[in-house]
């Protein structure tokens, strides 16, 4: 195990987290009391959490959420330390380094609790806090893209977004599967961390007739396409690019958009993988170096509320990380 920060393992009082009192709130730090664990609970001390596109549209009211509880606490991703197990927890012990993912679960905070059931795993010993906390719901989305298309060796797979969090994991589990991956990004330095990442080929979405020039170099199309861009309304424009007898997955729910459009294609959305053997997976590809996170921007927990509206603009920048 790696070494333990130097504070010492305590049970505090009062703690500070980023909630909002309404949907549409900006949201705010707010002080409260650390929540007591249940007996099938963990008290974590959050080190690092990972902001998500998911966790602007929670605090804007997109997400469906019945009788919510407010002030509601944001963040789903984190990685930290066990501090307190509740007294029916058996696999936990203070001072162990964990990470994970929580619906709702109030990661950005300096103390959460979780479920010993939940998304909830050891910290992989040669990733960083920041790297752990970056990963799980990009990730176990990205898995969950790869299992909806089944790419077979040599397959030509159009990763459509492939800068972001999702983009960054997928490229690389496509890649390491065999297929030939084609990925739209903009920008030398991302089109070179993508190659590095396994990408055969890079398509510049910003040159003015890149779609002409992909179309004369794909004529019949790719065997499957990966759209983390276009969302119900606009999904023809991923479609398009999918082959007669195609596969497409959607990471915006627009399997079914795809379908109605008539085309021979196969057409899934991926919705992230929340099992404790696909977290597990995740964990050991992290320790091996077989995943690699996209870049990590840090900001500081008093600074959330402007982590989500840089990441809602699509002025990130990276994978932000809140430091805690």
């Amino acid at each position: 195990m790696a070494s333990l920060p130097a504070e010492p393992l305590r049970m505090p009082e009062m703690m500070h987290g980023f909630a909002i009192r309404r949907f549409g709130d900006p949201g705010e730090l707010h002080q409260r009391p650390v929540p007591l664990p249940l007996p099938s609970q963990v008290l974590i001390r959050v080190y690092a959490a990972g902001v998500n596109p998911v966790d602007w549209k929670i605090r804007d009211g997109r997400t469906g959420i019945e009788k919510p509880q407010f002030p509601l606490y944001l963040g789903n991703d984190f990685a930290g330390i066990v501090l307190n197990p509740g007294e029916d927890v058996e696999n936990w012990t203070p001072g162990q380094e964990v990470f994970g993912s929580a619906w709702l679960g109030g990661a950005f905070a300096e103390y959460m609790v979780v479920e010993e059931s939940g998304l909830l795993m050891e910290k992989p010993e040669r990733v960083s806090f920041a790297a752990a906390a970056a990963a799980p719901t990009p990730a176990l989305t990205a898995m969950a893209a790869h299992e909806a298309l089944q790419p077979r060796e040599g397959e030509r797979v159009l990763v459509m977004g492939a800068t972001g969090g999702v983009g960054t994991y997928a490229v690389q589990l496509l890649a390491q599967a065999g297929a030939k991956v084609w990925a739209t990004a903009r920008g030398a330095e991302a089109q070179a961390r993508l190659r590095e990442l396994g990408a055969a080929e890079i398509v510049d979405y910003t040159q003015p007739g890149w779609e002409k020039q992909l179309r004369a170099r794909q004529p019949a199309g790719f065997d499957a396409v990966l759209d983390l861009v276009h969302d119900p309304s606009k999904i023809a424009d991923g479609a398009q690019w999918v082959k007669t007898g195609g596969k497409l997955a959607s990471t915006l729910y627009a399997a079914e958009a795809a379908m109605a459009q008539g085309r021979e294609l196969e057409a899934r959305n991926a919705n992230m993988l929340r099992t404790r053997d696909a977290l597990e997976d995740l964990a050991e590809r992290m320790e091996t170096g077989r995943l690699k996170p996209p870049p990590l921007q840090g900001m500081p927990l008093e600074k959330a509320g402007e982590a989500l509206e840089k990441l809602k603009q699509g002025q990130a920048g990276g994978k932000i990380v809140l430091r805690i």
